[in-house]
């Protein structure tokens, strides 16, 4: 059952970027190689090596709460440089925007990596799941201690999927499993707050740079357009439809062109025959079987006793048609004989 549930916008508790990712590279990379270095903008910092694919991670805590985290690629010929930049969800909850904002400026960013999309509703989840569509996609749902609905996943979580999940948990239980009341402590006082998350992925996270992402319309309409689908829980909110797929584009070199576009004059052309041999109550398509002009695999798409057949037969209609030229010839040359003896 759809839009049971009125006035959407008095229900929103919060709403925003909740996580982050862009590839990117520090500016200052000696100063922040240096084992001496223990604090950067204020910021207390941890290097961890041994990190798999990587020479080495950096976090930086505020508050002894992890909050940002830089990843070293290992540099290798072969492979360009993944270095990435990591806004943890606890820094949009200690830090202002402006901050972070400009200490991105720190580094030389690239594509987006990964962005979350969070929307917390005073809404108990079981209301919520009611607006949508009832899932079919196995092990979607993880359920409490008492068999009651804890989180609920649309589309694949596993990390084979790149390009989006969506996930609808009670926000409570989450914070008091991860031992965060000190941070949300204004959620704690509400009854019911149900989180609805979208996590865009590599595939589609790179189509949008991350500047745009501070921007809280476009984030919305980003969300709406990926949980249309599923539910018009946002259907009162205005929207434009914002989706992060671009087709691509294959780039052709241009010897390569020209032969493309030679080879695509050639099919008109054989085409144009075609018709006209089909406008004169001739089949194209039998004349090419009396030529044997078929490649193995169109026999495999036709049906080999088909394409047996229909040769069988332009095999005897053509000595059919053979055997009545000779009869013609014959019949002349038989009447130049006689004529000529007269």
């Amino acid at each position: 059952m759809w839009n049971n549930i009125k006035n959407i916008e008095e229900f929103i508790f919060h709403f925003g970027l909740d996580h982050l990712e862009v590839y990117g590279t520090f500016k200052d990379e000696k100063f922040i190689d240096s084992h001496l270095v223990k604090i950067i903008a204020g910021y207390e910092i941890e290097k961890f090596y041994n990190v798999h694919h990587f020479h080495y991670k950096i976090i930086f805590k505020k508050d002894w709460e992890t909050v940002f985290a830089y990843y070293k690629w290992i540099q290798m010929q072969t492979i360009p440089t993944k270095d990435y930049v990591i806004i943890y969800w606890t820094w949009f909850r200690l830090i202002l925007e402006e901050e972070i904002k400009f200490f991105l400026l720190q580094f030389n960013l690239s594509k987006t990596k990964r962005f979350d999309i969070a929307v917390d509703l005073l809404i108990d989840i079981d209301s919520v799941l009611w607006e949508f569509k009832e899932l079919t996609q196995r092990w979607a749902t993880f359920n409490g201690p008492w068999w009651e609905i804890e989180t609920q996943y649309i589309w694949d979580k596993k990390k084979r999927n790149k390009r989006q999940v969506i996930r609808i948990y009670n926000k409570i239980v989450d914070i008091q499993g991860k031992k965060k009341n000190n941070l949300y402590q204004d959620y704690l006082t509400q009854t019911h707050i149900t989180r609805l998350e979208l996590e865009v992925r590599s595939e589609l996270a790179k189509n949008r740079h991350y500047s745009d992402l501070f921007d809280i319309q476009i984030l919305l309409w980003i969300l709406k357009n990926y949980i249309y689908k599923h539910s018009k829980i946002f259907e009162e909110l205005p929207w434009e439809k914002i989706t992060l797929f671009q087709k691509k584009y294959k780039e052709i070199p241009k010897e390569e062109f020209q032969a493309t576009v030679y080879r695509d004059q050639r099919r008109k052309i054989f085409i144009w025959h075609a018709k006209s041999i089909f406008e004169m109550w001739y089949c194209p398509v039998r004349i090419l079987l009396w030529e044997s002009l078929i490649q193995e695999d169109t026999k495999k798409f036709l049906d080999r006793d088909i394409v047996e057949i229909i040769w069988e037969l332009e095999i005897t209609l053509k000595r059919e048609e053979q055997t009545k030229r000779n009869r013609i010839s014959d019949r002349r040359f038989a009447n130049l004989k006689k004529n000529g003896t007269k």
